[in-house]
Formats: structure tokens, sequence, C-alpha cells
């Protein structure tokens, strides 16, 4: 199996990726198949849900022979990230692993400012990792707005709770943090949304971690735009759309009222 990742914007999504995932696991397991690159795994309190969706048009080079190569490996995503925090800012990505391997090979090359080529050579860990069968979000409301703004407010309601009530009608978006040293409210306008969509005579109220929804905005390099969507009793489903179909997505439990 080889990959490889040479367009400048491609390449920083996939660095802001795995230096973001490192929030949530220490280790992970990364699948492959003919058509994608994908990754799927639960926080240590088994609150959220990560997947990771990189087609194989989204790489400059995609070689996966299902005969021949591993269908899944296992990685320490702390080494990782640091290794990939070596990489100069124009060298391409290259990632490979033979047959039966016990090693990914990870190379940084063809720098044009002359920086010297580097390569990486770290074993793979063995996981014990079901993937879970993830349907379709059913939502009762969808929030597309711009990912800066978002994560502004989020991290300002941190300074008060480590939660966050939305509420949710035809007329309002509303977030409310409030613990014994203060609180926070807002009010989302409308215009300063991309996107609103909610079932005609919904009144929808649900808590969440910001703890967690702060990590889920720290992929904001990803896009501009973050998507939401919300259901009675359901989990927060967030995503942040790519090129080529592929995707990074995040399921949210909330929080139960004792």
């Amino acid at each position: 199996m080889k990959i490889t990742i040479s367009e400048p914007h491609k390449v920083a999504h996939f660095t802001a990726i795995f230096h973001n995932l490192k929030q949530f696991s220490d280790n992970m397991v990364i699948y492959f198949n003919s058509d994608n690159f994908y990754i799927q795994g639960l926080d240590g309190c088994h609150c959220c849900l990560f997947e990771c969706k990189l087609t194989s048009q989204w790489f400059d080079n995609y070689d996966y022979d299902a005969e021949k190569d591993q269908p899944y490996i296992g990685v320490n995503l702390a080494l990782l990230h640091k290794i990939i925090g070596t990489r100069h800012t124009d060298q391409t990505i290259e990632l490979m692993v033979e047959k039966d391997s016990d090693n990914l090979d990870i190379n940084f090359v063809g720098s044009a400012e002359n920086n010297l080529d580097r390569f990486f050579e770290i074993s793979l860990i063995d996981i014990q990792c079901d993937l879970m069968e993830l349907p379709p979000p059913d939502t009762l409301v969808d929030l597309t707005m711009n990912t800066s703004k978002f994560q502004e407010l989020i991290s300002q309601m941190l300074m008060f709770n480590n939660e966050v009530l939305f509420s949710f009608g035809e007329d309002k978006i509303k977030l409310n943090a409030s613990g014994n040293d203060g609180s926070m409210r807002t009010e989302i306008k409308f215009d300063d949304v991309q996107e609103y969509a909610i079932a005609e005579g919904t009144e929808l109220t649900q808590t969440y971690s910001l703890k967690y929804i702060n990590m889920m905005c720290n992929f904001h390099k990803l896009n501009s735009e973050i998507c939401m969507g919300f259901s009675e009793s359901m989990p927060m489903y967030v995503k942040y759309n790519l090129d080529d179909d592929s995707y990074v997505s995040f399921y949210l439990a909330p929080k139960i009222e004792n």
C-alpha cells in the first residue's frame, strides 16, 4: 500500500486531522479498501465517536490492492503527530506499508527550498477494534455556520461552565452556559448562519459537553463552514466536508438529566 499527498491544502488538512485526533485517543486503527482511507473511534469516555473518510480520489496517488495489502493498521497517534510535525510546509507526504509488515513508512520528500527529505519508520501496534455501522443522521434541526464564529462562542462559554444548552425554534437559535461564577447567553441571528432548517412545529432543547464541542471545533482548519445536526435525545452530529466527497465527522452524546 502506498498513498501520496502533495497538494498544499490537502497536506495541511491531513496534518490538521492527525494533530487533533490525538485529543480523542492514544491509538487508532486506519482501515483501507480500494475506495477510501477510513478512521473510526471513540474517545476514552465513550462520549464522542469520530470518523474520517478520505476517498481514493482525494489523494494524489492511492495504490491499494485488496488481495495483497493489509486491510487495516494500528498506529500510535502521539508518535504519528510528532513525525508529521517535522515535515516542511512544501514537502509531499508518502505513507507505505508492505504486505505482512510490522512497520509504517512515512516519507517527506520534494521540498522546493532544498530542505532535506525525511524518511521515518514506526512500529505498528496491535489494536482490537470493531467498526460500528453509522446510519445517516436523522435530524430535526440542521445548522451550518462559519466555523471560526462558532468556535469563538464555544471557547468563551467554556469560561463559565463545562456544559452548553442549545435551544432551537422556528424563530430562534440560543446557546446558554451557566455556572457558579456567572453565565453567558447568546442568540444566533439567522443572518449569521449559512443554513438553518427545523422540522415544522419543533421546539428542541439539548445539553452537551463544551469540552467535546471545543475539541471538535479544533478541526476548524478543515473547512470555513461547520455543519451540525440535532435531534431529541440523539447525538449531536458535526461534519466538516472536504474535497472529493471526503469528510471528518463526530457524534456527541447529549447530557442526561438526573
